[in-house]
Order: C-alpha cells, then structure tokens, then sequence
C-alpha cells in the first residue's frame, strides 16, 4: 500500500494549526480528516472511515489528546503522533514533537511510521524518547 492512500486523521483545535497541518499532509501525498475535538475524532472511527494515522494536538476544548488512547482503544491506527507546546513524552505515541513542529520532518516521521507498519516484518516500540531539537520519537 502506497503513502498516498493512507488517511491521516488531524485532531487540532486551532484553526489556523489545522488547516497548515492539512496542507500539508495533503502535500506529502496523504489523504486528511482533519477535526477539532476528541468527540469529532470519535466520530470519524464510528463512522467506519479508514484511518491509518493520527496526529493529535496535547490541549484540546473537550480534553487532552492522550485521552484518545483510552476512548479509542484498539481501534486507534498504529502510527500515532502527539503534537504538544510542551517538551513532554507519552507511551502509546509513536512519535512526540513539540511546537513549534519542522514540517518536513514531521511528513517524514509519519511516512516512515507507516512504512514500518505497512512494509516492515517489526514494529516500534510505541514511547517516546528526545532525539534532536524540539523533537521526540522513539
């Protein structure tokens, strides 16, 4: 399976954050869901929709993106990103950046999550460890 059909889903409160977010994963060839709650991102799964990635914002108006993990539990895709103004980790995230995000870098990280998941005979750990500046992954 190509990166180009692969769905993100963008969970991010701010407007503005969203709408860049979307463009661009939009540019890196991914197909994007973008909502501003958790309770719109629970709507997405309900709804059936295949969704390969997750990137959530840390502050969001019904909760903090780490509650995904328990309101989705196993449903959740395994490439999952955490997007946070605070230098801070969380296991169950495959990767961890801190604001402001390098663009590049942060396409790159959730394309080389979905080719370990999609291409790859192993899978990672699923923590997060500092690695550079102002970026966290496993």
């Amino acid at each position: 399976m190509g990166v180009a059909a692969h769905t993100i889903l963008i969970v991010e409160d701010n407007n503005d954050i969203r709408l860049l977010f979307t463009a661009v994963f939009t540019l890196c060839g991914m197909n994007v869901l973008a909502t501003r709650t958790l309770r719109d991102a629970c709507r997405a799964f309900e709804a059936g929709v295949q969704i390969d990635a997750i990137m959530v914002d840390y502050t969001l108006p019904d909760g903090v993106g780490p509650n995904i993990l328990t309101l989705l539990g196993d449903k959740l895709p395994k490439v999952r990103v955490l997007v946070t103004g605070h230098d801070i980790t969380h296991p169950g995230f495959s990767e961890c950046f801190t604001k402001p995000v390098d663009m590049g870098l942060l396409c790159r990280s959730v394309r080389s999550g979905l080719e370990k998941v999609y291409h790859a005979t192993s899978e990672a750990s699923g923590t997060c460890g500092q690695v550079g500046q102002g970026v966290l992954r496993p």
